[in-house]
């Protein structure tokens, strides 16, 4: 809640910005049109589920089955990054562009597990485990286009196109046949940039005729990361599905060139 907050009033702020700088006052037409490049930051919220199906563990002296996973993580945390696209500004003030970003996200979350029992077979051998899991949303862009309205100073957009996240697997853990005193270890890790589809929108003010501040709000949803491997038998493999990332992002861009008026 303290977040939503923080992030209205900027956009309060901004603008207020906008109403204090009148386009007309700067002698902008069109500041918008042409090639720009600039920052950003904000904050992230991310969710991802792990799946696997049930397998048998093979041990000396007895056998034990290992039920599946459905495993969820929630990653939030703060972001950076920098964007640069091109626009063009019809006489109407219709804004078509396209857009490309790179963000840094860095947040990760884990999922920990850990029991005791017995196998259920005629041995009946006991065991117990434990092992942990972790998830890790490393950097991430998008190349978007957008189309939009410009009213004074002030551009109103809706964008959207593909995304591309890195995404980081590990998995450690124990299981022991406490009867036997045998135990096996899982020690796993992977890592794939996913592709998915981003949409979403924003304002841009443009404070002067070549410095513009603004926000926007993006939606992502990534494809499966497959043949994930985990557990305590050789070869298994789950996949992570569900992946959404929601961002908010305060941004600044800078005009580069003279631009079309």
């Amino acid at each position: 809640m303290k977040k939503t907050a923080i992030a209205g009033l900027a956009a309060l702020t901004l603008l207020d910005i906008s109403a204090a700088t009148p386009a007309a006052a700067q002698g902008v037409t069109n500041p918008f049109a042409g090639f720009y490049a600039g920052v950003h930051a904000g904050y992230f919220s991310g969710d991802a589920t792990f799946k696997s199906a049930p397998y048998t563990l093979v041990m000396p002296g007895d056998t034990f089955s290992i039920p599946g996973r459905n495993d969820s993580f929630d990653i939030d945390d703060f972001l950076a990054g920098v964007q640069s696209g091109f626009n063009f500004v019809t006489p109407g003030n219709v804004l078509f562009g396209v857009e490309g970003d790179w963000t840094y996200l860095g947040g990760d979350d884990s999922v920990s597990a850990s029991g005791s029992g017995t196998s259920g077979t005629v041995s009946n051998d006991g065991f117990t485990f434990q092992r942990r899991s972790e998830l890790e949303f490393n950097w991430q862009g998008t190349i978007r286009g957008r189309l939009g309205f410009i009213t004074g100073n002030t551009l109103f957009f809706a964008t959207g196109g593909v995304a591309f996240m890195d995404v980081d697997w590990s998995e450690t853990g124990t299981f022991t046949n406490t009867t036997s005193n045998t135990t096996v270890t899982s020690n796993h890790s992977d890592s794939d940039t996913l592709v998915g589809a981003a949409v979403g929108g924003g304002f841009e003010v443009a404070v002067t005729p070549t410095l513009f501040v603004g926000a926007d709000y993006l939606y992502e949803n990534f494809e499966s990361f497959n043949s994930v491997p985990h557990g305590f038998a050789a070869g298994q493999t789950g996949k992570i599905d569900d992946i959404d990332v929601h961002k908010v992002r305060v941004r600044v861009s800078i005009k580069l060139g003279g631009g079309t008026p």
